[in-house]
């Protein structure tokens, strides 16, 4: 017989779903082939395209070797689309947002159900306020609604809904079968689930075959243990008793509260009686007691079973390792033919790293039996184990024909499911001018969904050579999935250090002495052989630039030239970049800010973007023409301006002038001519941009531990002039005639006015950004921001070329509810015409104010000082407070404002910034900091110098209780206030409700 090496074109490999074992056959009858998603375009973008769900469906799908396609799902913006679509096709499941036109998510559910009366209804709630609105005991439209979920943004969450739907259609009859097991929850509150359900099925998921007693290896016993278990959720007492006794042989695990409703109340210990009849029944069946109250441990250690704290930070981590050692999770053991194990594949590119390294005896003994094909079922991967289970040692030539042969197979398989968008990195096949490409199989984080959003748009509404003369496109990226930061922190052992109260740059020195997971290494390693241009390493946080929270500003990015000769020198550089940002993710800043929105920074993942920087190279920097923010709404309009009009800032050179520190001209796209800032000469002169940010491209050394700016350098527009970059941008000063001469061909002071942009059309900028942000709002469903660079054209012959960076929500809720204020004006403490928020507060009393008499822009560090000392004690008596002071909060030039970041600040629940008649800055509009504002609903008021409409009466803040008098900043005490803001008017007051305030 003549052995012949197997090739197989996976491209055109006839899968085989016939089933080896005939059960198979019987489970999972009932499956969700058509969900219908109630949702805005951006919801849906998220949902379907960020590839994390879409993977982990068909993985689950293949694995179980069914006929059934993965689910089909249908997406409409409305509940009236929602029910005409329901009148005219059988769906399987629902899933709704709560805001979803004119009816609400509970008279949608009711309306559903009469038209499909057996179709489950699950309600998304995206944030705490919609929770609360709930009442989960009393509400009668509950009734319609059969689940309700807390979702954050994590996409895990909808494949968890999805498999609990069909784990409870299919539950009695697939453990009928013998071989299918069972995971309880007991659980009643809605966000604590909606946190902890996505871990679970994704530990399910990623070894689904884990349905294994005590003791017993994955990879060895694994051929006859198809099906996932499945998972039942239970909210109260009895359901949970129910579910115990019926599939009492069948039970896996129980992981149980321990207050929860019996009876029809809520019982304090529930869940320890619970318990007591588990162990009758299933004396060795692994069980988790969870509980906020530490003191239930006691009761925990007596029953002898696990004990989670609730209010732990390391929760999630903590019932993650319960399943993988008692539950029998786990990874594929590599063993040599004697049983000894000499390593360890948690996912498919371990799997892979390990086939090149490890010794072909290992190969050959999980190869004559069926391991690598049974393991890889497990994983989901049936494309790949059906090419590799018909195959036998001897069909091939040599042994080390068959890791070739696997190496091979993965490889090509790893192309083909390389779709839409998105593609799978290949060191082999990796093209630098890609638009997007993921390394990991992880989340793309909140700014890497953004970043692909825009593309999916810019494909959709074909807007890339739209508009004549320029082009719309984004920058070549490459994303390091959340996959690898899970890694990098469990490898390293740093988690328990990083969720510590440790000092930042202790935290960057762990992180930086900790090494990448080799994988990435190897990635990163082809990656900057084949970039050589400038990148910019971002951070893409699973919550960064979400719609829900949008942590902007919090992480870190770095701008990296790349330009070194050596390879490894700058691999290194980059490893640097990418470890810095890794612990950003614990840094007090986002872990204030954490606590700030009552989120849990457990929960929260660091992926990283690596961008082309967008710019040209100069001498020896490197910088773009044009960088720009621009929101579809404008919190401070002015002359015919209107709200919804948006507003953009543009600057020449790096962006960070205008994200960072607040400069830049400032236009609104629909009247790009009408520009406050050049009003006159003398505003021209004090507000036109003077300086400009580049890239150094000079550097033999990189020192990223000083910080985002350390590779940056700032320049004089003489230099602009010089590189000939000035052209599109500038104008001039005519001292001697006191006019701005649009031109730079004539002796003056060098000025940015963009006139040939924004005065003269000849760059169509301004319809370019009302259409992206139409656009933007439109498939976000709510107002936008964006970041933007481009280059200008040399010649005609060439396009200019507009980079969208990012683009993120702005969390701004149009309340339906109207906010009286004119009533409150006369009798105010503080009026302004120029406030962010909606809503009414009474329960603050206190006041800092960073005193007028006291402020220097030369002592701003020393005010953030004071403040951050306040802010703490806040924080220790749980209390919130007004904050006043001159200029811009937030800002990173110390010169126009108190720099103070979120951990400074957090407990401050109105912010307000006014102008003396010495210092009088331009609000604080499209900075990070303002972005967070919006996020976490806090009010900010705006008075400016000279104002006679909008006025603060400190006469009377001087009269009231001084609690404490530092050098800069006092604490002043009110009886109460009363805190008024109207954001359909962009008005506000504080009034003193027990004295009617005289002026």
């Amino acid at each position: 017989m003549n052995k012949k090496k197997p090739f197989v074109d996976c491209s055109q490999f006839e899968i085989d779903y016939k089933v080896q074992l005939h059960d198979l056959y019987e489970l999972m009858k009932f499956r969700v082939n058509d969900v219908l998603i109630v949702a805005t375009m951006y919801d849906n973008f998220i949902l379907e395209e960020d590839g994390t769900i879409a993977e982990e469906l068909f993985e689950d799908y293949e694995e179980l070797e069914l006929r059934n396609p993965p689910p089909r799902i249908t997406h409409v913006e409305t509940a009236h689309e929602a029910l005409s679509l329901l009148k005219e096709k059988k769906m399987d499941l629902v899933i709704t947002m709560k805001r979803i036109g004119e009816l609400d998510a509970f008279e949608f559910g009711k309306h559903a159900k009469a038209i499909q009366p057996d179709i489950p209804v699950v309600l998304l709630v995206t944030n705490m306020n919609d929770l609360n609105d709930i009442n989960i005991d009393n509400n009668n439209n509950l009734q319609n609604i059969d689940y309700i979920f807390s979702w954050t943004g994590d996409s895990r969450l909808f494949l968890a809904i999805i498999k609990l739907v069909e784990d409870e259609k299919n539950v009695d009859a697939d453990t009928k079968q013998g071989i299918v097991r069972v995971i309880i929850i007991v659980e009643d509150t809605v966000s604590y689930y909606s946190m902890f359900l996505p871990m679970i099925y994704g530990e399910v998921m990623k070894q689904t075959h884990a349905l294994l007693t005590e003791g017993v290896n994955v990879a060895h016993k694994v051929l006859l243990r198809r099906a996932r278990p499945k998972i039942l959720l239970a909210t109260n007492y009895e359901k949970a008793l129910f579910y115990i006794k019926r599939y009492k042989d069948n039970v896996l695990g129980v992981i149980s509260d321990v207050q929860f409703p019996k009876d029809g109340k809520k019982v304090a210990n529930a869940g320890i009686l619970l318990i007591q009849e588990v162990k009758k029944l299933l004396p060795d069946v692994p069980i988790c007691l969870q509980s906020s109250d530490f003191s239930n441990k006691k009761k925990a250690d007596e029953l002898r079973v696990a004990f989670l704290h609730k209010n732990s930070p390391k929760q999630l981590h903590f019932l993650q390792n319960f399943m993988k050692e008692s539950m029998g999770f786990g990874p594929f053991v590599f063993r040599l033919p004697d049983g000894k194990e000499i390593y360890r594949a948690h996912n498919l590119e371990e799997f892979e790293h390990a086939l090149r390294i490890i010794p072909i005896d290992s190969i050959v003994y999980h190869g004559s039996r069926n391991h690598f094909s049974n393991w890889l079922y497990a994983r989901g991967e049936y494309n790949l184990a059906s090419i590799i289970k018909p195959l036998k040692v001897e069909d091939f030539e040599t042994l080390e024909a068959i890791r070739e042969f696997l190496l091979n197979c993965i490889q090509q398989l790893k192309q083909i499911k390389q779709k839409g968008i998105i593609q799978e990195f290949s060191p082999e096949y990796f093209d630098p001018n890609t638009q997007i490409v993921r390394i990991g199989n992880g989340s793309l984080g909140g700014k890497g969904r953004g970043l692909a959003f825009i593309s999916y748009l810019i494909e959709k509404y074909k807007l890339r050579n739209k508009h004549k003369g320029i082009e719309i496109l984004i920058p070549p990226t490459v994303a390091i999935t959340t996959e690898y930061f899970d890694r990098f922190i469990e490898e390293n052992s740093l988690y328990e250090v990083a969720m510590s109260d440790i000092d930042d740059s202790e935290l960057e020195r762990l992180f930086l002495a900790a090494k990448l997971p080799e994988g990435l290494l190897e990635n990163l390693r082809e990656y900057v052989h084949k970039v050589t241009e400038p990148i910019a390493v971002r951070s893409s946080s699973l919550m960064e630039d979400s719609k829900f929270q949008p942590y902007a500003g919090i992480y870190q990015t770095y701008m990296l030239p790349n330009n070194h000769p050596d390879a490894d020198t700058r691999l290194k550089q980059l490893c640097t970049a990418i470890k810095l940002i890794y612990a950003s993710t614990y840094s007090r800043k986002a872990k204030s800010f954490s606590q700030t929105i009552g989120q849990s920074l457990e929960i929260e993942k660091m992926a990283v973007l690596l961008q082309k920087l967008v710019g040209k190279k100069y001498q020896e920097r490197f910088y773009p023409h044009i960088s720009g923010v621009a929101q579809s709404i404008n919190f401070y309009p002015v002359k015919q301006m209107k709200a919804k009009d948006g507003v953009a800032t543009v600057a020449l050179g790096l962006g960070i002038a205008i994200v960072d520190e607040g400069k830049g001209l400032t236009f609104c796209p629909k009247y790009p001519s009408v520009l406050p800032q050049l009003s006159s000469t003398q505003d021209a002169l004090k507000n036109s941009q003077n300086e400009f940010y580049a890239l150094k491209l000079n550097s033999s050394e990189i020192d990223l531990e000083k910080g985002e700016t350390s590779t940056l350098v700032k320049l004089s527009l003489v230099d602009a002039k010089k590189d000939g970059t000035l052209k599109w941008v500038g104008s001039v000063y005519d001292f001697q005639n006191d006019r701005i001469i649009d031109s730079i061909n004539r002796s003056g002071a060098l000025l940015v006015t963009f006139a040939p942009v924004l005065k003269y059309n000849r760059v169509p900028l301004s319809k370019v950004l009302q259409e992206l942000l139409s656009l933007g709002e439109k498939g976000f469903g709510s107002p936008v921001e964006l970041e933007f660079a481009g280059l200008f054209a040399d010649n005609n012959q060439e396009k200019h070329k507009l980079y969208v960076l990012q683009m993120r929500p702005l969390v701004w809720d149009e309340q339906k509810r109207n906010i009286e204020i004119d009533k409150y004006i006369q009798n105010a403490l503080i009026y302004s015409t120029k406030s962010l928020g909606h809503g009414t507060w009474n329960h603050v009393k206190d006041m800092l104010i960073v005193k007028p008499e006291q402020f220097s822009p030369l002592h701003t560090r020393e005010i953030k000082e004071e403040i951050s000392m306040f802010n703490k004690e806040f924080q220790r008596n749980n209390q919130e407070y007004v904050l006043i002071g001159p200029g811009r909060w937030g800002t990173r030039d110390r010169f126009l404002g108190v720099p103070v970041s979120w951990n400074d600040i957090n407990q401050a629940r109105i912010i307000i910034e006014f102008g003396l008649e010495n210092f009088q800055v331009d609000p604080s509009q499209g900075m990070h900091f303002f972005v967070n504002v919006t996020a976490t609903k806090k009010g900010y008021l705006t008075i400016p110098y000279g104002d006679e409409e909008n006025f603060i009466k400190w006469n009377v803040i001087n009269k009231q209780q001084v609690v404490k008098d530092e050098k800069y900043v006092k604490h002043v005490r009110f009886p109460n206030l009363e805190i008024r803001l109207d954001g359909k008017s962009g008005r506000g007051v504080v009034v003193i409700p027990s004295d009617k305030t005289k002026s």
